[in-house]
């Protein structure tokens, strides 16, 4: 049970391990402790979104927020869809509706790196950046200009883009056949380390499925 605000940001600031994500998905709290936790600790939101335990009143302050990564999780909540059936389908987003993340000058750094090194030590054919949502290696990169200068001047995008962003930034920073490879940490100055970590946190974050994911061809469907 989470007695305080503090003792949930001790854990919400730790560093990434099983314990922490077991913590935070799984701990429980007074909705008077969840509240005090979102106006003291505001930076704490993404976590107590993931909670499978808060109260409506919980989620009806997280639905408000601008970060479109929480609302989300409100809108696939067990409780807000039964309370709130009229509200947004989670699941019927259109990939060109344009929504906005707060997200850490680090997470907004390596998109934006993960878009430019099609420019730089990447190495991208016109089938692969097809494969990546664009339709040639030009609009991969003139493209990847415009949506890396809006993700660091905090301003919307469609989905289509947080995807198409995230999507190039996890092959540009692994691969050593066609992204940055190597090169990555010379190019960007992230370290390995840091730079996965930071994907991991954006995988989780930003929403890539669905409709967004429709938007790149057909989804086979699942016997």
């Amino acid at each position: 049970m989470i007695e305080s605000a503090a003792q949930y940001a001790q854990w919400c600031d730790a560093a990434p391990s099983p314990e922490r994500s077991r913590f935070l998905l799984r701990a429980r709290a007074n909705t008077s402790v969840w509240l005090q936790i979102l106006d003291e600790y505001p930076r704490c939101q993404r976590q107590v979104s993931r909670n499978g335990s808060i109260s409506l009143q919980v989620l009806e302050r997280l639905r408000a927020v601008r970060d479109f990564g929480v609302q989300y999780r409100v809108l696939s909540n067990d409780l807000w869809r039964q309370t709130h059936p009229d509200d947004v389908d989670p699941f019927e987003l259109s990939p060109n509706e344009h929504v906005e993340y707060e997200l850490t000058v680090v997470e907004r750094s390596v998109l934006r790196h993960g878009l430019l090194q099609w420019s730089g030590p990447a190495s991208c054919t016109e089938e692969l950046s097809i494969a990546m949502g664009f339709t040639s290696v030009a609009n991969l990169i003139h493209d990847g200009e415009r949506i890396g200068a809006a993700i660091k001047g905090c301003q919307p995008l469609q989905h289509f883009d947080w995807t198409r962003a995230l999507l190039a930034t996890e092959i540009g920073f692994m691969s050593n056949i066609v992204g940055a490879g190597h090169d990555w940490s010379i190019a960007t100055g992230f370290s390995d380390e840091e730079t996965l970590k930071t994907i991991r946190e954006l995988q989780l974050h930003l929403v890539a499925g669905g409709a967004a994911l429709r938007a790149f061809g057909t989804i086979p469907k699942r016997s």
